[in-house]
């Protein structure tokens, strides 16, 4: 797994909870085409929908763990009629990592400072610009920041 085109981060969960599972995509396989759903209310999301570039990687977070990453394979976003008129966009990704314990997902807390909180919406962030990654990296080690990612994703 390659992570040089990693420069993004979502939250990510599910529209409809069920008690069956609290997971987003605990059956998506490596290399599975998903989409990957934005809010989108009142066309407030379409521009962030479409800031990462075709090729270009997303860590998807749920509950403060990385349980996903995927690569955008379009390079706009799509429109879907839902049940729910505010998630109607999505990207449609594939999926290059995807945790194989769910029990114990790794804690954004091993790849960026603990205790800073990340935004909880579904919008896109650039890693480098988030406060967790320039308080636990600095400013311009994403390249660093990449290569640990890959190394201690391999355990999980």
């Amino acid at each position: 797994m390659e992570l040089l085109e990693l420069k993004w981060t979502k939250n990510f969960k599910k529209l409809y909870q069920t008690k069956d599972s609290k997971w987003t995509g605990e059956t998506d396989k490596i290399g599975e085409h998903i989409k990957l759903h934005w809010r989108n209310q009142n066309s407030r999301d379409e521009n962030n929908a479409n800031e990462p570039g075709k090729g270009e990687l997303i860590i998807l977070r749920q509950y403060g763990v990385i349980t996903h990453i995927v690569r955008l394979i379009d390079d706009k976003f799509n429109t879907e009629l839902m049940d729910k008129d505010e998630f109607n966009i999505y990207r449609s990704v594939e999926v290059i990592w995807v945790t194989n314990d769910w029990n114990c997902p790794p804690s954004t807390s091993i790849f960026f400072a603990s205790g800073v909180h990340f935004p909880a919406n579904g919008k896109v962030y650039q890693i480098e610009k988030l406060k967790a990654f320039k308080q636990r990296w600095g400013e311009g080690r994403l390249i660093e920041f990449q290569h640990y990612l890959q190394q201690e994703l391999e355990k999980y």
